[in-house]
């Protein structure tokens, strides 16, 4: 279906999403956080998903804002947890993204999230 690229999700949470995806069809990999913007010009996807996690959230979110510079039509999904969670995710979609999710993502909810901003719309 969907080339799917995962930024900064680590395990548990990555296992989670990657089972998630590939059940309904998805292809996903991953890049680190810093190369990430290099990883989707040399090689395009359909969607991205950023956890905008606190200890990396001013490098996440700067390159969320790249990333939708350089590739408008791109979806991205951000997540994020813990308490500073609702201002990082709508620092996030101020920044570009298309979609916000907070942690945790019930498996149905991510892949209902994805489907959706793939199909050309964000969940409401």
């Amino acid at each position: 279906m969907a080339s799917v690229l995962l930024v900064g999700i680590h395990d548990p949470d990555r296992r989670t999403v990657c089972s998630a995806l590939e059940a309904a069809g998805h292809t996903v990999s991953d890049a680190p956080t810093r190369a990430f913007l290099r990883r989707v010009r040399e090689r395009p996807v359909d969607l991205v998903l950023i956890d905008v996690s606190p200890l990396m959230h001013a490098v996440h979110l700067v390159g969320i804002a790249e990333l939708r510079a350089q590739h408008p039509a791109l979806p991205i999904i951000a997540a994020s947890g813990g308490p500073d969670a609702d201002m990082l995710l709508k620092i996030a979609v101020r920044a570009g993204a298309t979609l916000a999710l907070r942690k945790p993502v019930a498996p149905a909810q991510l892949r209902e999230a994805v489907a959706r901003c793939l199909a050309g719309g964000a969940p409401p």
